[in-house]
C-alpha cells in the first residue's frame, strides 16, 4: 500500500473519531431534570431578593452593551472549559446561564451538566426575552 493510501486511511479514521467524539457531546447525556428558567420567573426571584448565581456566556462586548440588573459573571462560551474553576463553589447550587437569545446558554448548560454541575438552568429567550 502506498504512503498516500495509508495517509488517506488514517485521515478517514481520524475524521470518524472526531465525528463520534462530537456526536457523543450532543447525545450521550440524558435530558436534564432541571427545568430552565423563564424571564418572568427570574424577574420575580430578583424582585424578591432571591437571586440565583448568574453566568453570562456572551462575549465581553455584548456583556458591556446590556446586562441583567444584578451582578453577573461574564465567561464567554468559548472560554468556559478553561474557566470552570471560577464556578467551583456553585457546582451543587442553582446556576443560571444566559446569552443573547438562549442558544449559547443551552450549549453551556449541557456542557456544565456533563462536568458535574447539578442545578444549571438556562434563561429561556436570553437577554432578549428578559
Amino acid at each position: 500500500m502506498s504512503r498516500w493510501a495509508t495517509a488517506r486511511r488514517l485521515g478517514r479514521a481520524a475524521r470518524l473519531h472526531l465525528r463520534l467524539k462530537f456526536a457523543s457531546f450532543f447525545t450521550s447525556t440524558p435530558r436534564s431534570p432541571v427545568i430552565d428558567i423563564t424571564a418572568d420567573e427570574l424577574k420575580t426571584r430578583l424582585a424578591a431578593n432571591q437571586p440565583p448565581f448568574i453566568v453570562d456566556v456572551r462575549e465581553p462586548w455584548e456583556h458591556a452593551e446590556s446586562q441583567l440588573p444584578t451582578a453577573t459573571l461574564n465567561i464567554p462560551l468559548g472560554e468556559l472549559p478553561t474557566r470552570l474553576d471560577e464556578l467551583a463553589d456553585h457546582r451543587e447550587s442553582e446556576l443560571v446561564v444566559h446569552c443573547r437569545s438562549g442558544a449559547r446558554s443551552a450549549t453551556a448548560k449541557k456542557f456544565l451538566e456533563q462536568q458535574g454541575f447539578q442545578g444549571v438552568r438556562n434563561l429561556l429567550g436570553g437577554i432578549l426575552g428578559y
